[in-house]
């Protein structure tokens, strides 16, 4: 029978082969449902939160991200019921929207 320490260094090396194949999957995942023309790589994040601006714009957080999304720009059905934003950079280094997904769009 191996000693404790074999074991739990082979209780370790699985859990730490579990957490590998988790984050990998849940970042193919989360961009597998994006539009070719939404996303090239990993410009298409999950929203942390929204904050309502006066002039009826949007002003999405994303990880360091910030991104204003007009009132009027086009928002598309969220495949896993969570706000996404897909943007790009412009010269100025700002972001700007290229795909939004939300929950419940039609």
């Amino acid at each position: 029978m191996p000693s404790l320490g074999a074991r739990i260094a082979v209780a370790f090396a699985a859990l730490a082969v579990l957490g590998a194949i988790a984050l990998s999957a849940t970042g193919a995942g989360a961009h597998s449902w994006y539009p070719k023309k939404c996303c090239s790589g990993e410009d298409c994040r999950m929203v942390d939160w929204i904050e309502h601006l006066p002039d009826g714009d949007q002003l999405f957080h994303a990880g360091s991200i910030s991104v204003v999304v007009p009132a009027e720009f086009l928002r598309l059905p969220s495949e896993d019921s969570r706000t996404h934003v897909c943007v790009y950079r412009i010269d100025s280094g700002a972001y700007r929207p290229r795909c939004v997904f939300v929950p419940g769009a039609a």
